[in-house]
């Protein structure tokens, strides 16, 4: 009965440590590549478009980036027998530069831009920061992360297959959480304090950086596409084929309401002008329409890992 109990334990720590860690780097890179060259090109409403900024990121970023930490902690306690000291120090290491950096220097500037805006040189402060001391620490956080599933899954599991079948998706579904709570939860609304007059600036400086966006955001919210379907047949033991049916479906919904109704009638709409009736559509119908699903998918990857048996 104890060692059950330790058993689930290490579990809910393996998923929360996964959770936020994935969370945490989608949230750093879609804010560097995508929600940054945005701000650049507000001159107008800057004291209540980067306030909003920093009230939304307290919810969306910093507070994952302190659970985050606290998580790993629990990670060193209970799983140092699962995985090597030296890959969970240098897990918690990283992270800890990468939350350090986020709490003492990218907050402070954050601040600052309800005076200044995102001027070239806050600019080149900020981004130099993001990268070297936010983004790539992140990175080795993520690759380590990465090693300790498979690890884990080889030990309790034979398909190889399946396994990394069922890595790529988690690992893709919870850093799609952070990306796409940056593009909604936090750009949406923001879109809504732009002024007329900079509007197309500020998509022109979304549409310079295409395809960043594209293997940033679009390629990994969509790719577990085409390996759910795989998933059916090959999938560690203990996850059913009915948990991949309701991911499957779940993102095909979201696929196909972007498709037929965001992208045709609000996107593309709004990149050839300013209309504020389609960004409160946008900001009306997100949720309903692809958040609700998008929370379905992710709890089902989650309670996929929780139901994975040990062998």
């Amino acid at each position: 009965m104890k060692k059950q109990k330790t058993s689930q334990a290490s579990k809910w720590t393996l998923l929360l440590y996964f959770v936020f860690c994935f969370y945490y780097f989608g949230v750093v890179v879609m804010t560097y590549f995508v929600s940054y060259p945005q701000m650049q090109k507000i001159t107008k409403n800057i004291p209540g478009y980067m306030q909003m900024f920093n009230h939304k990121m307290l919810l969306y970023c910093y507070m994952p980036a302190v659970l985050m930490i606290l998580s790993s902690i629990f990670l060193l306690v209970l799983n140092s027998k699962i995985f090597s000291r030296p890959a969970l120090w240098l897990s918690f290491g990283s992270a800890l530069t990468s939350v350090l950096t986020t709490l003492f220097i990218i907050i402070p500037i954050h601040t600052k831009l309800p005076l200044s805006g995102l001027d070239p040189a806050v600019s080149s402060k900020l981004f130099l920061y993001a990268l070297y001391f936010q983004i790539i620490p992140a990175a080795v956080q993520v690759a380590i992360a990465i090693g300790m599933l498979n690890t884990y899954l080889k030990s309790v599991n034979k398909s190889l297959i399946g396994i990394w079948l069922f890595i790529i998706v988690l690992c893709l579904s919870l850093y799609s959480w952070g990306t796409l709570y940056i593009e909604s939860l936090v750009g949406y609304p923001m879109w809504l304090l732009i002024d007329p007059s900079e509007w197309l600036a500020t998509r022109g400086a979304v549409g310079l950086t295409i395809p960043a966006f594209k293997w940033v955001f679009l390629i990994p919210v969509y790719f577990p596409l085409l390996l759910l379907i795989p998933m059916f047949w090959k999938r560690p033991l203990g996850v059913s084929k009915y948990s991949v049916a309701i991911m499957f479906i779940m993102l095909l919904w979201v696929f196909i309401i972007t498709a037929v109704y965001f992208v045709p009638d609000i996107q593309l709409k709004l990149g050839e002008g300013y209309s504020l009736a389609l960004i409160k559509d946008l900001n009306k119908y997100d949720f309903p329409l692809r958040g609700i699903p998008d929370l379905i998918y992710f709890g089902t990857v989650c309670y996929m890992f929780l139901k994975i048996k040990t062998i």
